[in-house]
């Protein structure tokens, strides 16, 4: 015969193991909850390296194509050409004088070269070009055929057209290429958003916000001191450099990764430059970087 057991019975020993599973859970859940937490953590720091890979890789490229034109030597003839390394808190240049840069970054006063250029031959010393391109009038050109070079200025700039005007009757009869040499100034100061990388144009034209959320930046010209085509020296003193001894630069910045939100920790650490000075910055959203061009 079967034991006949009350619903009340069942009732009561179902909300029994009812409260031992709750228990069990929150016990669980304990340790659940941090797992799921930290997972969520881990994620979150490997999206944020990857991204930071990216951004790295595409500030060394943005740097690289603002620089790299500053060491093209007319087949060699460089020996008048001269860049400028100073200090945002030391004399600034004409053009950017009215300009507060950002405390403790380097300035860069140099030319970009053959970002334009066009075949001549030199029939007289006032040629007109059918070409027209991103210069303006005032700016130095270099005539090179590898036998001979020499400057010259751009005269008149047109839709269609670009005047020029040589001195030098050596280039008579001359053929090679007119090549654009064009003055700019490169320094950090605030940006639209944040701290940015900016460029503005020795001579006249308007100042250019290349690259927001650079904070800190130093330069260091590697030199070819006895023209031997061999690195002899980097340099950490700012000076005047001559373009036909200078072999790459080696740069040094505090980049932020963006976004850098209020909520994220705060971890200060220190980078010590090359020049003995110690930025500060927090590593949950800025990285220091350095790399050569060249």
């Amino acid at each position: 015969m079967k034991a006949f057991t009350s619903p009340k019975k069942q009732s009561a020993y179902l909300l029994f193991e009812l409260a031992i599973s709750m228990m069990v859970l929150m016990v669980l859940m304990q340790f659940l909850f941090p797992l799921l937490a930290n997972a969520r953590h881990q994620s979150s720091d490997k999206i944020r390296l990857l991204d930071r890979l990216e951004l790295k890789a595409a500030v060394i490229d943005h740097f690289q194509s603002q620089f790299a034109p500053l060491f093209f030597k007319a087949c060699g003839n460089a020996k008048g050409d001269f860049l400028e390394i100073g200090h945002a808190a030391d004399s600034l240049p004409e053009r950017i004088d009215h300009k507060t840069l950002l405390e403790g970054t380097d300035w860069l006063n140099a030319s970009q070269n053959a970002q334009c250029s066009y075949p001549l031959t030199i029939v007289d010393l006032t040629p007109k070009l059918a070409y027209s391109c991103d210069w303006s009038v005032g700016e130095a050109v270099i005539f090179s055929n590898c036998n001979v070079s020499a400057k010259g200025l751009v005269t008149q700039v047109k839709s269609a057209s670009t005047d020029l005007s040589f001195s030098s009757t050596e280039l008579l009869g001359e053929s090679g290429m007119v090549l654009s040499q064009q003055g700019f100034i490169w320094y950090l100061a605030d940006g639209k958003s944040d701290d940015a990388f900016w460029r503005t144009p020795s001579l006249s034209g308007n100042s250019l916000e290349l690259w927001s959320g650079v904070s800190k930046l130093s330069i260091y010209p590697l030199l070819d001191l006895d023209d031997n085509g061999a690195l002899d020296t980097l340099v950490s003193e700012y000076g005047i450099f001559q373009v036909s001894q200078l072999k790459g630069l080696w740069l040094e910045l505090v980049v932020k990764q963006m976004p850098c939100r209020h909520q994220d920790e705060v971890l200060m650490e220190e980078y010590l430059n090359h020049r003995g000075d110690i930025w500060l910055y927090n590593a949950r959203c800025e990285f220091p970087l350095s790399f050569v061009v060249s």
